[in-house]
């Protein structure tokens, strides 16, 4: 099968002695550098070569401006807004979130050659039209930021052109401006566009105008399967330029493939996280047999998933027939700046030490300080006397115990830790790539804060904007044979075996975006991109990548995270519908029980340890505690013995945790007025009614902003799943059934004796118990997914081993202590999952038994494990032991 950047090469009638006048414009540097190889096989006699470049660059030289850094631009905007109200932007709640959203809009907005003042003018006053009436000083204050940014954009566009510089936006549209000049500068050139798909509103007139003079033209890379398809979303772009570009009135259009109804092996794999997908793609290599130059490509729907793969690269290949073209965004040393920066910034009490520790254990200190970590964590932990004689006891020294009091401070100290790297010299290539670049970067704020008067606060979000848009990349080898990239880097290049990772929804096709400022229907009024057309830009990769390959690995990811999906993409499930007679389609599970490549995963229970496990015994355990423990016994040491919980790197967005707090607090809220009563349904109604005020309060308590970024989603995202609870609650209650509150957020607490009739108890909170039609109900809320699987107990015995049936076990803890306190024989637990609320209650259910209630006979027997679960606990002689080594 011919790929397609040979094809064009092929149609293209040129002389070479003409090939110097031709310009041909490709997607990417990727096929930029494909294009011009194959080429060059195609050319007999020295010749003055033609010019190849990618769209992005072609469009930039048009124009004659420089494009800038996203971090400059901020810096830029943030020098601006200073000058403009004349005081401390800190003062003035510089929002740099608002900041980096308002720059990207605005550069889409101008490459799609709108005026960025009028669209954000349309925002200013949607915005004042939807709080209408709201008396909110957040709010308000928003709004007066974006205007005033919004005012000073013409000031700040013109000081960037005066410098020959430009964010993307300003270059495309600037080159617009510029094209008939480039024109009559280039009358003898001819322009071949290969390969291209969803275009701006500037690519596109640039385009139509050059694909007119000289026998220009340009080539489409779409299948007939697709394109013949109305309703296909991967041919959407090509149809629409098709039917509405008048080039084709008098041009032939090129061209539609048939390719894709071609044989073809598709696997789909189940994997396991991210570990589990890069074992996946390590073993496929391992077995691909007969590796043929540039014929193989792993495509990575995540690119963040290529350090797991070259962890896991199969050792019986070798790396120099391999390219990697993926930027890697991190390599350890962005993650140990961002580390140290929350360590010294954040109000912390000593118990921050497992952060130290996880700094001091990374993977770059830990090369350069060898057992020196180690040695610091226990002497610490001992409160011991810690030296600094050496260069690598100083650097110890800082990260632990120095304080790190001002701007030039953090930059001197995060600088000697580096040079204290680049000294020892121990990292790998990447690692030292990716150390050299952030070095640069520091020296670049160094310069911006010359006088000394940046803010910490401003620091952070300086070192944060400069250092986030760091990337190593690969050399690439000219004779690789497996060839690494990201989805994107693939556009117009082919290959007869694909394995594409991460095929999942939220990754293919990327999840909805809220980093912009514009709502939906401003967006569709422009004819900006929305996430409508964003999904069929995915979908045409997708269906474009394959439809050349023989051999294809579609692997995706089944491990839940929080409230991160784990659902297989949606264009696996259209290739399943689609069923075409040619395509073989095979299912695989990946294996989950890796083994260990951990060593030292144990901790020894030491004379202090059993004190604390002691003091815990008769303050209670909690179930939740115990689900640490079963998971991980290491993890339920540093949590629970330690009390270092694990640090939340702040994002702009609240974490897991803050959400199940803000759920959990606000159903208490709507539902305290009902405490001791029969639910009626107009107490439901007002409820309903007092969710947006009662939620609005429960954000702000927590120090949460409801109205912005992605916590205005999670508003959102609560507000409909309450509304989805009471809603439940009320079908109930027109089915007849009698609910009376009894008690939220109960504190319980009951002793139990271990056989050697040791003292301990087990404490908690249970949610919500409530009587249902004489029956009590113990009710956990979940803000994670939860399914019924994990709610059904098959063997008593293992109820405190079991990874998988945690959930179960805190349900039987709640029962067996409200049983021994009250002695009801009446009671059945359950859980209200926040991810799955149309299964309403999901109930504890014993395997053998005939009802939903839990017997005596049950509880007997779960207490005989929960005692044998607390004894291990409080047994010397049984090591904490890392299960997730």
């Amino acid at each position: 099968m011919t790929p397609f950047l040979k094809k064009v090469i092929n149609d293209i009638d040129f002389n070479e002695s003409e090939l110097k006048s031709i310009c041909f414009v490709l997607p990417n540097k990727r096929a930029s550098y494909e294009f011009k190889k194959i080429l060059s096989k195609s050319i007999t006699k020295p010749v003055f070569a033609p010019k190849i470049d990618s769209i992005d660059s072609f469009i930039k030289k048009i124009s004659g401006l420089k494009e800038i850094k996203k971090s400059y631009l901020e810096n830029e905007m943030y020098q601006l807004y200073n000058q403009t109200k004349k005081a401390s932007v800190d003062e003035l709640n510089y929002d740099i979130s608002v900041v980096n959203a308002f720059l990207k809009d605005s550069s889409e907005i101008e490459q799609n050659l709108l005026k960025v003042e009028d669209v954000m003018s349309e925002l200013i006053e949607l915005n004042k039209i939807r709080h209408w009436g709201e008396n909110n000083s957040i709010i308000n204050s928003k709004q007066n930021f974006l205007k005033t940014i919004t005012g000073a954009y013409k000031k700040f566009k013109q000081k960037l052109n005066t410098q020959g510089l430009g964010s993307k936006g300003m270059c495309y549209s600037e080159a617009v401006v510029n094209l008939e000049h480039y024109k009559k500068a280039n009358t003898n050139k001819t322009f071949f566009f290969i390969g291209l798909n969803a275009l701006s509103k500037a690519e596109e007139i640039i385009i139509k105008e050059l694909i007119e003079i000289n026998s220009s033209d340009i080539f489409w890379d779409i299948d007939s399967t697709c394109f013949k398809n109305s309703n296909h979303s991967a041919s959407f772009h090509i149809r629409k330029y098709r039917k509405e570009w008048s080039f084709y009135s008098k041009n032939k259009f090129k061209w539609l493939n048939n390719d894709f109804d071609s044989k073809k092996k598709i696997n789909i794999i189940e994997a396991q996280g991210d570990i589990g997908q890069a074992r996946e793609v390590g073993r496929i290599l391992s077995k691909v047999k007969n590796y043929s130059t540039g014929k193989t490509a792993v495509v990575l729907g995540d690119e963040n998933l290529i350090r797991p793969i070259l962890q896991y690269f199969p050792k019986n290949l070798d790396d120099n027939i391999v390219d990697f073209s993926v930027p890697v965004k991190e390599f350890g040393i962005k993650h140990l700046i961002f580390s140290l920066l929350d360590l010294k910034t954040e109000k912390r009490n000593f118990k921050s030490i497992k952060l130290i520790n996880k700094i001091l254990c990374s993977d770059v200190l830990k090369k350069a300080l060898s057992n020196k970590a180690l040695e610091f964590t226990r002497q610490t932990l001992s409160q011991k006397k810690f030296s600094t004689n050496t260069i690598t006891d100083k650097v110890i020294y800082s990260i632990s115990r120095k304080k790190w009091g001002s701007s030039s401070e953090i930059l001197f100290e995060l600088n000697s830790v580096l040079q204290f790297l680049v000294h020892k010299g121990k990292l790998n290539e990447f690692e030292t790539q990716e150390l050299a670049l952030v070095l640069l970067e520091l020296k670049e704020i160094e310069h911006l804060n010359t006088n000394g008067i940046i803010s910490i606060s401003r620091l952070k979000q300086l070192i944060n904007s400069f250092i986030k848009e760091i990337s190593v990349s690969y050399k690439s080898k000219k004779d690789s044979k497996i060839n690494f990239m990201g989805l994107l880097e693939s556009r117009a290049l082919d290959f007869e075996t694909v394995i594409l990772t991460s095929v999942n929804e939220g990754v293919m096709p990327k999840a909805r975006s809220y980093e912009s400022l514009l709502p939906y229907d401003l967006k569709a009024k422009h004819n900006l991109q929305t996430h409508n057309e964003k999904d069929r830009v995915y979908s045409y990769h997708f269906y474009r990548l394959i439809q050349r390959a023989k051999n294809i690995f579609l692997i995706y990811n089944s491990q839940e995270e929080g409230l991160k999906k784990a659902e297989k993409s949606r264009f696996i499930h259209q290739l399943e519908l689609e069923k075409n007679r040619k395509h073989k389609i095979e299912y695989y599970k990946s294996e989950s029980n890796f083994e260990s490549e951990e060593i030292d995963t144990y901790l020894e229970k030491t004379p202090s340890t059993l004190k604390r496990i002691k003091e815990i015994s008769l303050k209670g355990f909690s179930p939740s505690s115990l689900e640490t423990y079963i998971k991980n016994p290491k993890e339920y040491y540093f949590q629970k013995l330690l009390n270092l919980k694990k640090e939340k790197i702040s994002a702009g967005s609240a974490d897991h945790k803050t959400i199940g707090l803000i759920f959990h607090e606000t159903i208490e809220a709507l539902y305290k007025p009902f405490v001791g009563k029969y639910l009626e349904k107009n107490d439901l109604k007002d409820a309903l009614l007092n969710i947006n005020k009662t939620l609005k309060h429960t954000f702000s308590v927590n120090n949460e902003m409801f109205n912005s970024g992605k916590n205005f989603i999670l508003f959102e995202v609560i507000k409909s799943a309450l509304q989805t609870l009471i809603q439940n609650e009320k079908k109930e209650l027109n089915k007849g059934n009698k609910i009376k509150i009894i008690a939220l957020e109960k504190p319980i607490k009951k002793e139990l004796r271990l056989n050697n009739n040791t003292k301990v108890f087990i404490k908690g909170v249970i949610d919500r118990i409530d009587e249902k039609n004489g029956v009590i109900r113990i009710i956990d809320y979940k803000t994670g997914l939860v399914s019924s699987s994990n709610l059904t107990i098959q063997d008593m015995t293992l109820i405190c081993k079991d990874t998988l049936r945690t959930k179960s076990m805190q349900l039987m803890c709640y029962a067996w202590m409200y049983y021994k306190i009250t002695k009801c024989e009446k009671i059945l637990a359950g859980i209200i999952s926040f991810r799955n609320l149309s299964k309403g209650i999901m109930r504890l259910k014993i395997k053998n038994s005939q009802t939903d209630l839990i017997d005596n006979l049950s509880i007997d027997s779960f207490e005989k494990e929960l005692k044998g679960l607390i004894s291990e606990i409080m047994d010397p002689k049984i090591n904490f032991k890392d299960s997730e080594a």
